[in-house]
């Protein structure tokens, strides 16, 4: 098996009332991520973890697919040990 890896990404722009999260949540159900996406002051914190291409490519998909509704203005990512996130 692959050495996992965690990202966590801090998202501001208009992501909230727009189906952002259910969004993220959808994606990494069908990457088989496990993590985390919650709102703050600015947009949302999201936190996943798997293979690092698996994350690479929710990374990409994340803006690519994101919902129309929604405007990315800034992503922060940083890449962290695996924490045993198991959903």
């Amino acid at each position: 098996m692959a050495d996992l890896a965690r990202l966590r990404l801090e998202i501001r722009g208009a992501v909230q009332g727009v189906g952002f999260r259910p969004f993220v949540w959808r994606l990494a159900r069908d990457l088989a991520l496990a993590g985390s996406v919650k709102n703050h002051a600015r947009g949302v914190k999201i936190e996943v973890e798997g293979t690092a291409p698996e994350l690479s490519d929710f990374r990409r998909r994340l803006e690519s697919e994101r919902p129309a509704a929604s405007i990315l203005q800034s992503v922060a990512e940083e890449w962290l040990p695996p924490a045993g996130l198991e959903s």
